[in-house]
């Protein structure tokens, strides 16, 4: 391998990596405090409190800015619905963060067939090339198909937290 190569090969490489690396530290963040998790407009943060001698879970919920609901007390017919509510906005963070490690994924496919396409040095012979160019084609596929998957899935879970919230 030449020194443009090498250049070529340690940049995509560390933009991989500076595009996981966000989107890990964006997903532990909305996850870092024990009874709080957000993500994006979504909310979720439960307290306990004492009422009675009794420990009572007390929910802070929002779907938006200007659409929160707080002070909500569990009982036996909401529990489920803030729990599910709760799941759901866990849910929608994985999901986003499993979508935002496939675009990276897919990036770096591409990136890395174009570089080949283009003459890149990385292999020496046609057929090692044609070989690694229907390798990368088939992750690339691979990395679309795993984001139309999230995609629709985090669109579903939007559906059920907006339900939830109601």
């Amino acid at each position: 391998m030449n020194s443009k190569t090498k250049k070529f090969i340690i940049i995509a490489a560390l933009v991989y990596i500076i595009l996981v690396a966000l989107s890990w530290f964006k997903f532990i963040n909305n996850n870092s405090k024990d009874s709080e998790y957000r993500t994006g407009t979504y909310f979720c943060k439960i307290s306990i409190i004492n009422e009675g001698g009794t420990k009572v879970h007390k929910w802070d919920i929002a779907i938006a800015k200007n659409n929160t609901k707080s002070g909500i007390v569990e009982n036996e017919s909401n529990g489920k619905s803030l729990d599910k509510f709760w799941n759901t906005v866990l849910n929608i963070n994985t999901k986003r963060l499993n979508l935002s490690l496939a675009i990276a994924d897919l990036l770096l496919a591409l990136i890395i067939f174009v570089y080949v396409q283009n003459g890149g040095k990385i292999l020496k012979n046609k057929v090692n090339k044609k070989t690694i160019q229907i390798i990368i084609i088939l992750f690339a596929i691979l990395f679309i198909y795993r984001i139309s998957i999230s995609y629709i899935e985090l669109r579903g879970l939007y559906k059920d937290i907006n339900y939830y919230f109601n």
